[in-house]
């Protein structure tokens, strides 16, 4: 399908979701992410209502640390896209305590994220301190 209509993946809900929006919130494989970045990387940076990116949900609805580095790896500067409450997709991912090998992609691919503060004064680095990741 997304080879059929590549023009497809741009198409938005009123949510602002895309179609790698819904294929990251339900799941899908690496091998799917990963064809939608190669057709349409622009929508890396397409935001929803709430001005989440694919990557934000990667993070929030974690699944796969492989979703995630595609995504990174796509484009590193989707890290540093923050939500309407300032949040990144790094805030999410620490939020949602995710595996300590997800916080060093971020590291590698864009460490500036670990400093990004939200609007309630947090950065990444300080949710990670507050729920045990470590950085080994």
């Amino acid at each position: 399908l997304i080879r059929a209509n590549p023009s497809s993946i741009s198409y938005c809900t009123d949510g602002g979701y895309t179609p790698l929006h819904v294929a990251i919130w339900r799941g899908a494989s690496v091998e799917v992410i990963r064809e939608f970045v190669r057709t349409a990387p622009s929508a890396l940076w397409k935001q929803n209502k709430s001005d989440c990116i694919p990557l934000h949900l990667a993070c929030w609805n974690f699944y796969s640390e492989d979703v995630i580095d595609v995504l990174l790896q796509a484009d590193p500067r989707t890290a540093m896209l923050q939500t309407v409450e300032l949040d990144t997709p790094l805030h999410y991912a620490a939020m949602q305590n995710v595996p300590d090998e997800v916080i060093s992609l971020f590291i590698r691919h864009i460490p500036d994220a670990l400093m990004a503060v939200n609007n309630r004064g947090d950065t990444a680095l300080h949710i990670c301190c507050r729920n045990g990741i470590s950085f080994d």
